[in-house]
């Protein structure tokens, strides 16, 4: 299991002490468990930036070496894998915040668990805006994307690759045997999840190729509005894409 989290006006010593509940059980049971916690401050001026990073944390990022570079380009080291990979299967599901209520979280980790073992899964609360101040929540239903996030504690994505895959060079094709053999228990992995919710969706960026009922489960009910909208404005429909408003007219 590991946690990636990002922090904003606190310093490390207060971030630590959020934590130590947390070290402190862990501490009990450490016949079961193992943790390695680190903390590092960034000052949000030098997110960013290049010569800062290379001074204070290079291991957190990769610098173009190629010598057609442009000064100055680099990506974030934890992005790697995503250089020339063959995506396997991407699944996602927005998870509304009942499901971390004290009588839900025990059903929750359980169904998280067993979906584990059949694939890898990350909870990205980030992109979850339960809890949000009441301006948030104001200026996103002025948007277009999913109401459902308005409610979700955390977005819940099943991902998988295979890494510097080209298919058009012989000996680095993707193995489309074992990208379909995966895809299937990832499958497996994601059913367990929705049956907590049912209902639950996700959004377009990061939603499953594949994905069913997509009016609903990517735009809920601000498809019908932004399908108007699409008629009035592109009534050629002009401008389309996989999924979007309007591709299936």
């Amino acid at each position: 299991m590991k946690f990636a989290l990002a922090f904003q006006g606190l310093s490390k010593k207060e971030v630590d002490v959020l934590w130590q509940p947390f070290r402190d059980w862990l501490a009990k049971h450490n016949q079961n468990y193992q943790l390695t916690l680190s903390s590092v401050p960034r000052p949000v001026q030098q997110y960013w930036d290049l010569d800062y990073l290379i001074r204070n944390q290079p291991a957190v990022i990769n610098v173009n070496q190629s010598k057609n570079a442009t000064p100055g380009e680099f990506w974030w080291a934890s992005n790697q894998a995503e250089v020339s990979m063959y995506i396997n299967y991407y699944l996602s599901m927005y998870l509304p915040f009942k499901l971390f209520e004290k009588e839900n979280a025990a059903r929750l980790a359980k169904t998280l668990y067993a979906a584990s073992r059949l694939a890898a899964l990350t909870l990205h609360f980030n992109k979850g805006l339960s809890g949000a101040s009441t301006d948030a929540i104001k200026r996103q239903k002025n948007t277009a994307m999913n109401p459902e996030v308005l409610d979700a504690a955390a977005l819940v994505i099943i991902a998988d690759s295979q890494r510097n895959r080209y298919s058009n060079v012989k000996s680095y094709q993707p193995n489309l045997i074992k990208a379909s053999e995966v895809s299937k228990k990832a499958n497996q992995a994601m059913a367990l999840i929705h049956a907590l919710s049912p209902k639950s969706g996700t959004y377009p960026n990061e939603a499953d190729y594949f994905i069913k009922n997509w009016q609903v489960n990517l735009w809920s009910n601000n498809y019908p509005k932004l399908l108007r909208i699409k008629h009035k404005y592109d009534p050629q429909n002009l401008f389309t894409c996989h999924h979007c408003v309007g591709s299936d007219t």
